[in-house]
């Protein structure tokens, strides 16, 4: 089912199971450091995010009144983690789409960036974007 999902778009794509382990550990580390840089940007102008803070693979986002986001990298899979206040949790699998990498969960048809854009932009009442991680830099 995941690589349909990534075949229907008509782009080339290689999978998380395709990649090797360093390109993978390379790529989140690259989308968990955006995910950090860009909301802890958002956190000094709003005070709603409370806390960003990065930890060896692990991200933890407190938001007032929402709770707690988490994400995490799942070597054994090669798969990217996000325990989320609103929509639950989501087990993302990576794609390299047209050069960019991009983290898709093939259970909910959801990708990373565009959740978190919308979840984000719903609890700040502003846009919240996230610049792709090039996969040559992975």
């Amino acid at each position: 089912m995941f690589r349909r999902l990534c075949a229907t778009r008509g782009v080339q794509a290689r999978f998380s199971s395709d990649v090797a382990m360093h390109v993978y550990a390379r790529a989140v580390q690259n989308t968990l450091d955006v995910v950090c840089d860009v909301l802890d940007e958002k956190s000094d102008r709003n005070a709603v995010i409370e806390d960003v803070a990065p930890s060896s693979g692990v991200l933890e986002i407190v938001v007032e009144n929402v709770g707690t986001y988490i994400l995490n990298r799942q070597e054994p899979k090669k798969q990217l983690w996000m325990s989320s206040p609103l929509s639950g949790p989501s087990q993302f699998s990576m794609c390299i789409e047209d050069g960019a990498v991009v983290w898709r969960d093939y259970t909910y048809k959801r990708e990373l960036y565009s959740l978190l854009s919308d979840e984000f932009k719903s609890i700040l009442k502003e846009d919240v974007a996230f610049p792709p991680v090039l996969a040559s830099s992975a």
